[in-house]
C-alpha cells in the first residue's frame, strides 16, 4: 500500500514538469487526471488508517492535506475553464 501510495502522489508533480508543454486543453485535461489521483491517495490513507497501517491521527492529517490539494486543483480548473472555451 505504501508504494502505491507514493506512485500515485508523485504522478501529480508532472504538473510541473508539463505545464508548458501542452496546450491549455491539455494541460486542464492533466488536471482533471491529478485530482483523480489525489482522491486515489485520499482513499489510500483511509484504508490505511483504518487497517492500522498508520497512525490514524497521522492519515487525518494528510487527508487534509489532500483536500487543500483538491481545492488547489479545482481553482486551476475552474481558472483555464474560461480560457478553454473562449
Amino acid at each position: 500500500m505504501k508504494c502505491q501510495i507514493r506512485r500515485t502522489a508523485v504522478s501529480g508533480l508532472n504538473i510541473v514538469e508539463e505545464k508548458n508543454r501542452w496546450s491549455k486543453k491539455e494541460f486542464r485535461r492533466f488536471l482533471y487526471i491529478s485530482k483523480g489521483s489525489c482522491e486515489e491517495v485520499h482513499y489510500l490513507l483511509f484504508l490505511a488508517g483504518g487497517l492500522k497501517y498508520m497512525d490514524v491521527a497521522l492519515c487525518d492529517n494528510a487527508q487534509d492535506k489532500c483536500g487543500e490539494i483538491r481545492k488547489m486543483l479545482n481553482g486551476l480548473i475552474e481558472s483555464l475553464t474560461d480560457i478553454v472555451k473562449n
